[in-house]
C-alpha cells in the first residue's frame, strides 16, 4: 500500500496453545499496510476537469456502476452491450481492473462465472479486506431486486447467496444499493408507496445471518419528490454521496454530498452539490471513493447517452472524514504459518455494535476505524489455542511516526502475571496452564 499519512505503531498479541505453540496476532504499521489517512488537499478550481480513465477501462460501449475498493487499488465496474459479456446484449457484466505500481489501471478482466450470469450483474460494495462482495440482484431468482453476497476463498468466489430484506418493496426499474464499511448498514434507492416520489433513499440494519431489517426512509432533508439514487457511504460511515434530480443542480442527475448528524440515520446535513467539475448537463452518478478520500470515481453520460468512467481529485470541503485502515495477519508463533480464524472488533463507546471479522486461509484481515474512535480487537480461540493477553486496542488519532514496521509487547513472565492481577480471565487461563503442567509432570513420573 502506498504510504498515505502519519503512522500508528502497533502491538503483537500472543496466544499460547496447550502444545506450547503460540498464535501471534500481527497488526502492521504503514510500511506493512496500516495508514491513517489524513491527506492535505488543495482547493479545486472551476477550470479543473474530471479525468477520463484509460482505454483499458473505457471502451466504445457503456461502462458504469464503478466501485473502488477501500485500498484504492481495485476497481470493479459493469459493462453493457459488450461483445465479451456472458449475459445478453442488453445486460451488464462485472469487470475488474487493478492499479499497477506506476499508478495506471491495468487491462480490465471479466470476473466470469459465478459472479456473472445471464442477468444484470454489478458490484454494490466490497468489504475492507477485499474478500467479500455485495452484488446487485438476487442470483438464481431471475432478475429479482435486492442484493446477494459472495465470499472469496483463494482465487475463487463463492456462488452468490441472496440476502433477504424484510418488508422489501420496489416499484422502480433502477434500484441501487450500498453496504456500509462496517457491513452492518444497507442504504438503498427504491421506490415505495410511502415515498416522496420516484426513487428515495432508505436504510436497513443487518440482522443475524445474511438478512436485513425493514427499510427506513432517510428523511426529507435528503429525499425529494424527484429521484435520489446511487448512494455511496464513505469509509467514515457518516459521509453520504448520492445522485439526485430533485435538488437544485446543473443538469439531469447531479451528485450531492450530505453528512449524518447522529446515529438515528434520519438526521442529515443539507445536501451540497458537488459542482461543475463533477456535474454536467447530462446524468452524473455512481460516486465511489477509496478510504484515502483522495479521488472520486464516477460514471458520466455524454450527449449520446453513452456512459464512461472518470476520476477527479476531491476538494477538501467534499471529502469524507479520515479513517484508519488496519491490516494484519494471525500466524502461529512457533511455525510462523498463517492461522485462519475469526476476530471481533468491539467499539469502546456505548450503543455501537461490534463487528465480526474473518482471517482467511492466509491469516490476513483488514478493517476500518473512523477517525476519533477507539476499538478493541479480540481474536477467537482456534482449536488448540487459548489467549493469555489483553485485546489489541486501536485509537484513530494522529500520532508521531515511529521507526520500524512492528512494535512488540512483552506478554510473558511478569507482564502476564501483572495483567492476571486485574484480568480474571487471564488469571483463569494461567491456572489452566499450571494445571496442565502438573498433569504432564505427573504423567511423566508415572511412565518412569
Amino acid at each position: 500500500m502506498k504510504e498515505l499519512g502519519p503512522t500508528l505503531c502497533s502491538p503483537d498479541t500472543t496466544f499460547s496453545s496447550t502444545s506450547r505453540s503460540s498464535l501471534v496476532l500481527k497488526v502492521f504499521s504503514p510500511l506493512a499496510r496500516i495508514a491513517l489517512f489524513l491527506l492535505l488537499s488543495l482547493p479545486l478550481s472551476r477550470a479543473q476537469t474530471a479525468e477520463k480513465l484509460e482505454l483499458e477501462i473505457n471502451t466504445e460501449f457503456d461502462e458504469q456502476l464503478p466501485l473502488i475498493a477501500p485500498d484504492g487499488r481495485t476497481l470493479f465496474f459493469s459493462r453493457k452491450r459488450y461483445p465479451m459479456n456472458i449475459g445478453a446484449e442488453n445486460k451488464e457484466d462485472i469487470w475488474v481492473s487493478y492499479l499497477d505500481d506506476e499508478g495506471r489501471w491495468g487491462r480490465a478482466l471479466n470476473m466470469g462465472f459465478p459472479l456473472n450470469d445471464p442477468q444484470d450483474n454489478f458490484v454494490v460494495s466490497v468489504n475492507p479486506a477485499g474478500n467479500t462482495l455485495y452484488l446487485g440482484n438476487q442470483y438464481r431468482q431471475g432478475d429479482a431486486d435486492g442484493i446477494s453476497i459472495s465470499r472469496r476463498s483463494g482465487r475463487s468466489w463463492s456462488a452468490p447467496k441472496a440476502m433477504p430484506i424484510a418488508d422489501f418493496q420496489n416499484d422502480n426499474e433502477q434500484p441501487s444499493y450500498c453496504v456500509g464499511p462496517n457491513e452492518r448498514i444497507l442504504i438503498m434507492a427504491v421506490e415505495r408507496p410511502e415515498g416522496l416520489g420516484g426513487l428515495d433513499l432508505y436504510v436497513s440494519s443487518r440482522l443475524p445471518g445474511d438478512y436485513w431489517g425493514p427499510p427506513r426512509q432517510l428523511g426529507t432533508v435528503v429525499n425529494t419528490p424527484g429521484n435520489e439514487s446511487s448512494p455511496f457511504l464513505a469509509a467514515d460511515g457518516r459521509t453520504l454521496y448520492f445522485a439526485s434530480d430533485g435538488h437544485q443542480g446543473y443538469g439531469k442527475l447531479d451528485m450531492f454530498v450530505s453528512r449524518r448528524l447522529d446515529d438515528s440515520w434520519t438526521s442529515w446535513s443539507t445536501p451540497e452539490n458537488l459542482g461543475p467539475a463533477v456535474n454536467t448537463v447530462n446524468n452524473d452518478y455512481n460516486y465511489t471513493i477509496p478510504a484515502a478520500g483522495d479521488f472520486a470515481y464516477f460514471a458520466s453520460e455524454d450527449e449520446t447517452g453513452q456512459s464512461d468512467l472518470y476520476r477527479l481529485p476531491l476538494p477538501s470541503e467534499t471529502r469524507p472524514g479520515p479513517v484508519l485502515l488496519v491490516s494484519g495477519r494471525m500466524i502461529d508463533g512457533e511455525t510462523q504459518q498463517p492461522v485462519p480464524g475469526k476476530l471481533k472488533v468491539e467499539p469502546l463507546r456505548p450503543n455501537v455494535p461490534e463487528r465480526q471479522l474473518e482471517a482467511g486461509n492466509n491469516g490476513s484481515f483488514q478493517f476500518i476505524v473512523p477517525y476519533g474512535q477507539s476499538v478493541s480487537l479480540f481474536p477467537s480461540t482456534p482449536p488448540g489455542y487459548f489467549p493469555v493477553s489483553d485485546p489489541v486496542e486501536f485509537s484513530a488519532q494522529p500520532v508521531e511516526e515511529e521507526d520500524g514496521n512492528l512494535t512488540e509487547y512483552d506478554l510473558s513472565g511478569s507482564g502476564v502475571q501483572s495483567m492476571a492481577a486485574t484480568h480474571p480471565e487471564i488469571a483463569g487461563l494461567l491456572q489452566q496452564l499450571e494445571s496442565l503442567d502438573q498433569e504432564l509432570t505427573d504423567l511423566g513420573r508415572a511412565e518412569q
